[in-house]
């Protein structure tokens, strides 16, 4: 059991890594990063076809939220930085190639209970362009784990590789 839910973990993060990955260097190419009215359009067709993703923003390099697929309920793009959680993730998109599984995290933007997947993207010089995120509503991990026949007393659960659990189940 333990074996068939990491199996299925992996696989469902490394598509992701592949679709976020692909995405922001498409925006990157297209220049749709540069044109807000565009950008937005783009993420919302993302977010339609990838019905897993509750939400999808960019941030620039500097952490100012450029544009996202929900209303900010603030008049301050960078607020977010102050929260030690979102900035730590965050930086750490900026330093690495791969993608970075945020910390499960109420998101105020999302409404729900999320882990967020952050992306850097680099211009043709190899030079951080932005950061794009798309966070996953954890609500629906939950769902397909209560069908799950659990013996008495077990649980099932999510670790990030640093060890923080991501999710558990029963909670």
């Amino acid at each position: 059991l333990a074996e068939l839910s990491a199996s299925s973990a992996a696989l469902f993060l490394r598509q992701q890594h592949v679709g976020i990955s692909s995405f922001a260097r498409e925006l990157v190419e297209d220049g749709a990063h540069r044109d807000a009215i565009g950008l937005d359009q783009r993420l919302h067709r993302f977010k339609s076809v990838n019905t897993d993703v509750a939400a999808v923003y960019v941030f620039s390099t500097s952490g100012d939220l450029l544009a996202g697929t929900t209303r900010a309920t603030h008049t301050n793009p960078s607020e977010h930085m102050r929260d030690p959680v979102f900035r730590t993730d965050f930086e750490a998109a900026l330093q690495r190639d791969e993608v970075i599984v945020g910390r499960t995290r109420y998101g105020k933007l999302a409404g729900d209970w999320i882990m967020p997947l952050r992306a850097r993207a680099t211009d043709a010089s190899g030079t951080p362009a932005f950061v794009l995120s798309a966070v996953y509503a954890m609500g629906r991990q939950q769902g397909l784990w209560r069908d799950m026949a659990l013996p008495a007393g077990w649980a099932i659960g999510l670790l990030r590789d640093d060890g923080y659990l991501q999710a558990r189940y029963p909670a």
